[in-house]
């Protein structure tokens, strides 16, 4: 078969990062790093086993408060005024930390690697690149980010990476922004983007507990489908991170459940 020009993995919930209650009784916003980790733990919890990343009774919560404020104070959040608006600030050390510990806890020696154009030798071509060879190994990670080009030299936006386009030489990435959308489409041709740092789950020492189930936890999957010769496949209807407008996009031409009866697929293009 030939190889996919552009892949989308459905199953990494759409959760907003709404508002939590700290255990002092003030509310907070729970930050875009927090719940980018939450989105991504969540999807090693329904596809790949690991049970205690998000326990049963945290399943049909909309955003789980005990363990975005266990993220947030892993990785020293903390919420600044800004234009009028709060927000939830995070360090990228301390994402990285905080992640790796959060798991660590759970499933012992945990290795998150990273990797970001700053870095010495690395340019935004090869972040994409690396991404994209996360996603064919369907593995959704986080990519850190500056959002539409308006914070300057420091990138200010976690999200979770579910999928990419590379066909006619484009450079995009699918992303789940954390904002209750399940894909914005990012240009890593657009410099205004930089720098960008993907973070990632390289390997956990521990098991998982048992079989993936694909079992839904938080938001309820929410994916528009076209029937094609009987068979279900992904409309995405993406929104543009740059101007908020829609992409256009057609059906994919392949469904594959990575989990049987679940919204956990890729779903992959040939163009």
């Amino acid at each position: 078969m030939a190889t996919a020009s552009r892949i989308i993995l459905t199953g990494v919930p759409a959760y907003r990062q709404d508002t939590v209650v700290k255990e002092n009784g003030k509310s907070v916003i729970a930050g875009c790093g927090p719940t980018a980790a939450l989105m991504l733990l969540a999807w090693y919890d329904r596809r790949r086993g690991y049970k205690r990343l998000v326990s049963a009774s945290q399943e049909s919560s909309a955003l789980p408060d005990d363990l975005i404020i266990e993220l947030r104070q892993l990785m020293h959040t903390v919420n600044d005024l800004k234009n009028g608006q709060e927000w939830g600030l995070t360090v990228p050390a301390f994402f990285h930390s905080g992640l790796d510990k959060y798991i660590s806890d759970r499933y012992g020696k945990t290795k998150i690697e990273t990797c970001g154009s700053s870095d010495l030798g690395v340019s935004l071509d090869d972040v994409f690149e690396k991404s994209v060879s996360l996603i064919r190994k369907d593995k959704p990670h986080v990519l850190l980010l500056d959002w539409q080009g308006k914070q300057g030299i420091f990138p200010n936006h976690y999200v979770v990476v579910v999928g990419f386009r590379k066909d006619n030489g484009y450079k995009k990435l699918i992303v789940n922004p954390g904002w209750g959308y399940n894909f914005h489409v990012v240009d890593m041709e657009d410099d205004s983007v930089k720098p960008v740092r993907l973070y990632w789950v390289d390997s956990i020492e521990k098991d998982p507990d048992g079989p993936a189930d694909g079992h839904t936890i938080g938001p309820k999957d929410s994916y528009t489908w076209v029937k094609k010769d009987g068979k279900d496949l992904l409309d995405p209807d993406p929104y543009s991170a740059s101007s908020d407008n829609k992409v256009d996009w057609r059906a994919a031409d392949l469904c594959e459940e990575l989990i049987t009866g679940t919204m956990i697929r890729r779903n992959s293009w040939f163009d």
